[in-house]
């Protein structure tokens, strides 16, 4: 399905249910309405996350609210690897974070799952 066709189906089936109530998440289309910000995130560091999280809602727009649809702990270098205690701190710390932010409408971390190549979950 090209581009075109994709935005014509957005707007005749989706951009209605506004009109039932429901909540609209971004469809990276221009001219269609949302009603909240979706974002996920992979990396290290609670700060490193909660600093990407305000730069993007600061360039897409502080009116919305924040979904977080997914976020893990990891790195997309094979070599690079990151110790269990790493990884829960990223954990528990961004709970708490996030949990202080008004505008994180939800969250969700991604994966409970062995350990796979570069992506520590």
């Amino acid at each position: 399905m090209d581009p075109y066709e994709a935005a014509r189906l957005w707007k005749e089936f989706i951009e209605p249910l506004r009109q039932q109530g429901i909540r609209l998440g971004p469809p990276n289309i221009s001219s269609c309405h949302i009603d909240f910000l979706a974002l996920h995130w992979y990396g290290h560091g609670v700060d490193n996350f909660i600093n990407y999280i305000n730069n993007a809602r600061q360039r897409l727009g502080s009116q919305y609210p924040v979904w977080i649809t997914e976020f893990a702990c990891t790195s997309w270098n094979a070599n690079e690897s990151f110790p269990q205690d790493e990884i829960n701190q990223l954990f528990d710390q961004s709970l708490t974070r996030l949990d202080e932010l008004h505008w994180i409408e939800r969250y969700s971390w991604l994966g409970a799952m062995r350990c796979l190549p570069a992506i520590d979950i």
